[in-house]
C-alpha cells in the first residue's frame, strides 16, 4: 500500500511541476513521499521531456528552504517497504535516462544544495548507443558520488506513442 502512495505522489509531482507556478504544500504524512521525477532539464531542443534550468532552478530553491526532506530513493524506498515512518514532507529527486546535457547542468546545482538524487540509465545506452546518454565510464564516476544513486531501466523498449492500439494492447 505504502508503494502504491509513493507513486501517487511521483504523478502528483510531475503535475505540480508541469503545471501550477506556485508550489504547493505537500501534506505531511509519515507514510508518504513525492518524487519529482525529470527527464531532461535545459534541453530546450527537446521540449517534449525537457524543462528549463530557469525552471529547474526554482524547484531546487523551494526544496531546500521550505522544509522539504529530501532523501536518497534507495532509502525512502526501504523506509517505505519496511513500513517505518517517513520525515515531515519527504521527497525524492530522479533523472531518467542519463542524459549528459542534463547531468552536466543539475548535478552543480544539487551538490551545491547538497541534495540527493537518483540517475536511471539503460545498459544500452550507456555502451554508447548515443552520444547524449552518459557513458560506463561517466556512470561509475557518478557512483563515486556519495549524492548520487543509480537505477536500472530496461535495456530496450518501445515507446507507446509509436504503437498501434493492438500493439499497446498486447503488452
Amino acid at each position: 500500500m505504502r508503494l502504491h502512495q509513493l507513486i501517487i505522489g511521483a504523478i502528483f509531482a510531475s503535475a505540480l511541476l508541469t503545471g501550477a507556478p506556485s508550489y504547493g504544500a505537500i501534506q505531511q504524512d509519515e507514510s508518504t513521499a513525492v518524487i519529482f521525477v525529470y527527464q531532461r532539464v535545459g534541453e530546450d531542443s527537446v521540449p517534449q521531456g525537457n524543462i528549463s534550468l530557469d525552471q529547474f532552478k526554482p524547484h531546487m530553491t523551494a526544496l531546500t528552504n521550505a522544509g522539504y526532506s529530501v532523501m536518497p530513493l534507495p532509502k525512502l524506498i526501504d523506509a517505505l517497504k519496511n513500513d517505518n515512518d517517513l520525515p515531515p514532507k519527504t521527497v525524492g529527486i530522479t533523472f531518467e535516462g542519463a542524459y549528459q546535457a542534463t547531468i552536466a547542468a543539475v548535478q552543480p546545482l544539487l551538490e551545491e544544495a547538497k541534495l540527493p538524487f537518483t540517475i536511471f540509465f539503460a545498459a544500452d545506452m550507456a555502451d554508447g548507443a548515443t552520444p547524449a546518454h552518459m557513458n560506463w565510464d561517466q556512470i561509475k564516476k557518478l557512483k563515486k558520488n556519495k549524492l548520487v544513486s543509480l537505477g536500472i531501466l530496461p535495456a530496450a523498449y518501445d515507446h507507446m506513442v509509436d504503437q498501434t492500439v493492438e500493439q499497446n494492447s498486447a503488452i
